[in-house]
């Protein structure tokens, strides 16, 4: 699976928002292969195994690889492992209070987004991206994560592989 990681300032050179701005003929550079052949060339590629230059010319394109040398993080199952556990620790300790949190909220009139009949799942969501997005922010100050890569009229992100 492609995967990428960070934030948006418009969209990312990745397969995933090529593909959706394709099915809503939204792009006019068109790639000719599904997502799994792609996913099955880039697999090939990782086990050593010789792919199409045209293949080759699309990974590099969408920066997955440099001159046909995969040049992203490839993961397997095990190494999410840790992470896991961490994210567990995590939610359990958070969850109880954000619910409560939630609760009041729905019942906060005075909030504009109440006010505009916003949907408390629409406000769970961007309190979620908030605590997502301070979370990120604190493990890349205490040097835990990477700072991702700033790419103009993109966003910072970083590009992934999971096996």
């Amino acid at each position: 699976v492609f995967s990428s990681f960070g934030d948006c300032d418009g969209n990312r050179n990745d397969f995933y928002r090529q593909f959706m701005l394709q099915n809503t003929h939204q792009s006019d550079k068109i790639i000719k292969y599904s997502p799994d052949e792609l996913g099955l060339a880039f697999h090939s590629l990782i086990l050593g195994n010789k792919i199409s230059e045209n293949l080759i010319s699309i990974f590099n394109q969408k920066g997955y690889t440099k001159n046909g040398i995969i040049n992203i993080p490839v993961y397997y199952s095990d190494d999410f492992k840790v992470g896991d556990e961490i994210s567990k620790i995590v939610i359990d300790a958070c969850s109880q209070i954000l619910i409560e949190c939630l609760n009041l909220l729905s019942r906060e009139q005075n909030l504009l987004s109440i006010q505009h009949n916003v949907d408390i799942r629409d406000i769970a969501n961007e309190i979620y991206h908030l605590i997502f997005g301070t979370v990120n922010e604190l493990l890349v100050q205490n040097n835990i994560v990477a700072q991702p890569e700033y790419h103009p009229n993109e966003g910072r992100y970083l590009k992934s592989y999971e096996i």
